[in-house]
This record gives structure tokens, C-alpha cells and sequence, in this order.
């Protein structure tokens, strides 16, 4: 998180980012090989979930394990949003702007669309993934633990 913050928001989330979208895309395709070095590294009982993983979770007994999955998966995909949030900004300044520059516009369309996509993947997974959770025919609720605190308070 301290990499996203640092280099994508210059370690204040409020802060205007000068970068432009080369470096900012530079950057993020540094964030993504990181990720998904730390991603192939985790041990297997530690594995990242998708929302498919639990309906099978719902027929079994659900321990700690499963909590801290879920959890880490859904932290890493807050933090994928976190760092793909800064070229969703560039897209929407750009857009609200009055004087529109449409070369640049156009730029950003084709350099930013991939950070794009898997800013709404980690969004949709993390809404499938709650959403099963949260559903009132499962018992899974408290898999969610502080981080649904969280969710709900930050978000």
C-alpha cells in the first residue's frame, strides 16, 4: 500500500498528481508484477478466493483460514482499486474539463483502458465476494470479521 500511495498519489491521497499517463501507467504495470509476484508466492492455504470458492465453502465447516482468505483477498483487490483509481481520476478530469483536449483524451483511451478493466474486475469481485457473504441464506457472515467494519466506515 505505502508503494501505491507513494508513487501514484505522492504520498498524500488528496494531493494533485502532476505525473503524466506514461509514467502513471509505467508505474501501475510495476504495482501489477508485484502483485502478482506476492500473489504467486503466497502459500497455497493462503490463496486468494473468488466468490465460486464459496458456495463450496457453505457445505463445510469454515475456519480461521477461510476468514483470513477472504480478508487478504479483499484487501488485495481495495488495493488494486486504490492504485488503478489514479487513472479513473485522469479519465474524469479530463472529461469534466471545459476544454477538453480530445488528442489526449484519445491517448488516455488507449493507455489507460487495461488499468480500467482491472479497476472494475477488482470492483466486481469484490462485490461478488460480499455479496455472497452477506447473503441471508449462508452462514458465512463472519468471514468478513473487522474488514466489513472497515468497508462500511471507509468506503
Amino acid at each position: 500500500m505505502h508503494k501505491v500511495i507513494d508513487s501514484l498519489y505522492g504520498g498524500n491521497l488528496g494531493c494533485d498528481s502532476s505525473s503524466n499517463i506514461f509514467d502513471i501507467d509505467s508505474c501501475l504495470a510495476q504495482i501489477e508484477q508485484q502483485l502478482q509476484d506476492w500473489q504467486r508466492n503466497l502459500p497455497s492455504v493462503l490463496s486468494l478466493v473468488q466468490a465460486s470458492d464459496l458456495r463450496a465453502w457453505s457445505d463445510q465447516e469454515v475456519t480461521n483460514v477461510h476468514r483470513f482468505r477472504v480478508i487478504l483477498t479483499l484487501r488485495y483487490h481495495n488495493l488494486r482499486i486504490l492504485a488503478h483509481r489514479s487513472v479513473l481520476v485522469k479519465f474524469l478530469d479530463l472529461l469534466a474539463s471545459r476544454t477538453s483536449d480530445y488528442q489526449q483524451l484519445s491517448l488516455l483511451q488507449q493507455v489507460g483502458m487495461n488499468n480500467v478493466k482491472r479497476c472494475i474486475h477488482s470492483a466486481n469481485s469484490i462485490i461478488a465476494i460480499v455479496g455472497h457473504i452477506v447473503n441471508p441464506h449462508t452462514s458465512l457472515r463472519h468471514l468478513l470479521g473487522a474488514w466489513w467494519f472497515s468497508l462500511y466506515y471507509s468506503e
